[in-house]
């Protein structure tokens, strides 16, 4: 008789605590705006606990999937191919606020580089277990991965999305070194792909200006600087614990 498949019910119940506290700092950081512009303080609380409902469903029906069923060449493939084909589209689409990240289908608004993050871990781990044996082998395991994350990562860094290339960045060097690369090869690539990551967090005005804000935050108190002076002010009403 076949064995039933179990949940980890502490990372199950972590990821339901976790939605959780993401709806209430959405109703934190948006009930006043909310209010202010629509009229409807819950408005942004309602649609985040809508789609907190929606995801909590599809969780529940991927949890009766057999997790093998996520490392077939089929699947994976599959993945890969469907994210470099709306990574490609969402270049096409009309940009919001100079970027385009977004494609709308079926009245839905789909963004490729969140899906590319979960295909780039499937398309990782599949390959790591594959090629355990040999991780320190730069051609038989690391280039592969390499290949694939530098494809992924070129194409979000088009849109332009700084944020979400770094943590597929890390996110692939995170699990090679779960799976027991050496250290010479990771330290070696951080110091050779950190002059690449400083250019590219100021090459451009706006995240330039993102990272020097702290230096000067009363020079654009209303843009780029509003989220450090509210901590200021937070802190320094309220002392270490602060206020809302």
């Amino acid at each position: 008789m076949a064995r039933k498949l179990k949940s980890d019910r502490i990372l199950f119940l972590a990821t339901i605590l976790l939605v959780g506290l993401s709806i209430v700092m959405v109703y934190s950081a948006s009930a006043v705006m909310a209010l202010e512009r629509y009229q409807q303080p819950y408005l942004f609380l309602t649609r985040q606990a809508m789609w907190a409902l929606l995801g909590i469903g599809a969780l529940g029906l991927i949890m009766r999937i057999d997790y093998r069923h996520y490392r077939a060449p089929v699947f994976i493939w599959s993945c890969l191919c469907v994210v470099l084909v709306g990574l490609i589209a969402v270049l096409f689409s009309p940009p919001v606020n100079n970027a385009r990240r977004w494609v709308a289908f079926g009245g839905l608004g789909i963004q490729p580089s969140e899906l590319a993050k979960l295909s780039a871990i499937f398309f990782i781990a599949a390959l790591l277990e594959r090629r355990m044996h040999r991780i320190n082998d730069v051609g038989y395991s690391l280039l592969p991965i390499a290949i694939t994350v530098a494809t992924l990562v070129g194409l979000i860094m088009l849109e332009p999305d700084f944020g979400t290339s770094v943590t597929l960045g890390l996110i692939a060097a995170a699990m090679v070194f779960a799976a027991g690369l050496n250290y010479s090869y990771i330290v070696g690539t951080a110091i050779a792909l950190l002059p690449v990551a400083v250019l590219a967090a100021v090459a451009a005005p706006y995240r330039r200006s993102r990272l020097l804000a702290f230096m000067n935050p009363w020079d654009d108190p209303l843009r780029t600087d509003f989220q450090i002076i509210q901590s200021l002010l937070a802190v320094g009403t309220g002392g270490f614990l602060a206020v809302g």
